[in-house]
């Protein structure tokens, strides 16, 4: 599981990088980047094999929220 759930937030921290690449507005960028930067957190947290500590982003959809 370690594996799959590394991925998902390494596929995650690419999709959001490549919405910030075609973000218009200063508040949108601010979002993605800090969306970026929390999902690299995770992955790295998972591959350092702390995945029982990672916590998964608010608006998460696997968490419940929109995404």
């Amino acid at each position: 599981m370690h594996k799959s759930e590394f991925l998902d937030h390494e596929r995650e921290a690419a999709r959001y990088r490549r919405l910030l690449a075609n973000a218009t507005t200063p508040a949108l960028k601010a979002r993605l980047s800090q969306q970026v930067r929390e999902h690299e957190r995770l992955a790295e947290r998972v591959e350092d094999g702390n995945s029982d500590m990672v916590e998964r982003p608010v608006g998460d959809a696997r968490n419940g929220g929109d995404g």
